[in-house]
């Protein structure tokens, strides 16, 4: 009888939700080893009743005992095998390892709770030290879409819908073990490798899963969040959408792409504006990986990078140019590269043009299969020049695959929402701006505010009390030039700031959090890894250090 209404579950489910399940056979093989503790995130009310009915057989399932009260809960409950467990008591780990000694599979969410972030919440130790004392093989599953469904806690976070695609990932099983070295501190360390696999759980699944490139994870944000969703502003106050941004991307790519069919290499040299970001996405769409130009390098180092990665075509904006005195580098360059500009592009954009990005954003998907975009995510994005501290400036090439799994592993650790109000000075010619300033609040569906120059100490923190930042990317030097010049109040929403590129120095750590408090995140990255390797983070903050490595990184 039991698999019979497991079975009519399924079925329903599977018509609402599209369910796919990846992974099964180490599902397989975590149990054929006799005792395994399943641990999965938490991201709805529905999880436990998807993981009961698509799992292969049916696991114990380990409840909190206030949600075991909730008249809901006590209706699923009675159809499933479980074991009530109360984390304010010191002894419900004992519950857990009578259950998992049973030698059946126990099912666990280690988080305790719903998310209300769309990311891991803290995770308890209990679950990581019944596995060290059991030997249970941990099987990590990870649950992604029923958070955008009505059923989970994100309202205001997420756009929610009815019924959106359902993804269960098996991970391959694992086990904890603790150092004898460890022993006074053997619940902690237990603890801290079952997060660990928690997190590599949320980087391995969705890139197991999203194998695309950065244009295609754009496309699957604007699905998330919806079109109409404000995600890009710059200096001209011009509001973007995701879908008004496609259509940019789209027009421009339609524009050039003539007179860049027979191009080698193209080069963007621009500011932090919207156009830069509508140039990076457009040169995707027309194959091709934008080399991103420090113009702050000096004419020589610049023409020395050109020419190592073959760059033929340049692309720039005469305002830019005029505003940051920079026609001696174009006098320069111009005799090795084709120099076109923006202003003329947009001045030969007619009617036809525009028509043609208007139909192509209302279907993008559509659209960008029929153009000769990169279709692979393990082609270039991005080619970034390092400072030349080893002589020559070298190309570094970033792959899409290089990005997104970044990104991804970065979203692991820290939960960036849509809620979120990003303002970015750092030029996106370097990999900490383009992967954290242009990237990853992108793809979270956070708005994106472009400032031009991190030097303007004074009018950051004004922009930053304006816009109402929550979130802000700085090295040490610019971080401690904006404490000096803001009101204590200009920072009054900021709730992330994050340093990279140069140490932090006790002096910025200390100012920031008696000016403003604000705990400043240290991390630290190299262009060559797209860039970040570590990073503190509110779980594990540590002073006067760059953070644990990040998941997924060994």
């Amino acid at each position: 009888m039991l698999e019979f209404f497991r079975s009519l579950l399924r079925g329903a489910l599977q018509l609402c939700f599209r369910v796919e399940t990846r992974g099964l056979e180490n599902y397989h093989q975590a149990c054929a080893g006799g005792r395994a503790l399943i641990v999965a995130n938490h991201v709805s009310y529905l999880d436990g009743v998807l993981l009961a009915v698509f799992l292969p057989t049916m696991p114990l399932f380990v409840v909190n005992t206030g949600q075991a009260r909730q008249w809901w809960a006590r209706l699923v409950l009675r159809a499933v095998r479980y074991v009530t467990i109360d984390p304010a008591n010191p002894l419900y780990v004992k519950s857990i390892i009578r259950a998992v000694e049973g030698g059946e599979p126990a099912l666990v969410f280690p988080e305790g709770r719903i998310t209300v972030t769309g990311a891991l919440m803290k995770v308890y130790q209990g679950p990581g030290m019944v596995a060290e004392k059991t030997g249970a093989a941990v099987l990590p599953v990870h649950i992604d879409g029923p958070q955008f469904s009505w059923f989970s806690c994100l309202g205001g976070v997420a756009r929610r819908r009815w019924f959106p695609k359902v993804h269960i990932t098996i991970l391959p099983p694992r086990k904890v073990r603790v150092d004898a070295a460890q022993s006074g501190r053997r619940r902690e360390a237990a603890g801290l490798q079952l997060e660990d696999i928690m997190r590599d759980m949320v980087v391995a699944a969705r890139l197991g899963r999203c194998r695309q490139t950065l244009f295609e994870s754009l496309l699957e944000a604007k699905a998330a969040h919806g079109g109409g969703k404000v995600v890009l502003e710059d200096i001209n106050r011009k509001a973007f959408t995701y879908t008004g941004l496609l259509r940019s991307i789209f027009g421009l790519s339609f524009a050039l792409r003539a007179r860049l069919e027979k191009s080698s290499g193209v080069g963007l040299m621009l500011p932090n504006t919207i156009a830069m970001v509508v140039s990076v996405f457009a040169m995707h769409l027309l194959g091709k990986a934008p080399a991103l130009v420090n113009f702050t390098m000096g004419p020589r180092s610049i023409l020395q990078g050109l020419r190592a990665v073959g760059v033929d075509t340049l692309v720039t904006a005469r305002k830019f140019i005029e505003a940051g005195d920079l026609q001696p580098l174009i006098d320069a360059v111009k005799d090795d590269v084709e120099v076109i500009y923006l202003e003329d592009i947009r001045e030969e954009i007619g009617l036809p043009v525009k028509l043609r990005a208007l139909a192509a954003s209302f279907s993008p998907r559509r659209a960008w299969r029929a153009s000769a975009a990169v279709k692979d995510p393990e082609e270039a994005a991005a080619i970034l020049f390092t400072s030349g501290s080893e002589g020559a400036p070298k190309g570094v090439v970033l792959s899409h695959n290089n990005l997104l799994a970044n990104n991804a592993q970065v979203g692991a650790v820290i939960d960036f929402t849509a809620r979120d109000v990003m303002l970015n000075a750092m030029p996106l010619f370097h990999s900490f701006g383009l992967l954290g300033g242009m990237v990853l609040p992108l793809l979270a569906g956070m708005k994106l505010f472009l400032y031009p120059s991190p030097l303007h100490y004074a009018i950051i923190p004004e922009l930053a009390y304006e816009i109402r930042a929550t979130i802000l990317f700085g090295t040490n030097t610019f971080l401690a030039g904006y404490a000096k010049k803001a009101h204590p109040f200009d920072f009054n929403t900021l709730r992330l700031a994050v340093a990279g590129a140069e140490k932090l120095s006790d002096e910025t750590r200390q100012t920031w959090f008696e000016k403003f408090g604000v705990r400043v995140m240290e991390g630290y990255g190299a262009t060559e890894t797209s860039p970040v390797i570590s990073i503190n983070t509110p779980m594990h903050y540590q002073p006067h250090s760059v953070g644990r490595l990040l998941p997924g990184m060994a």
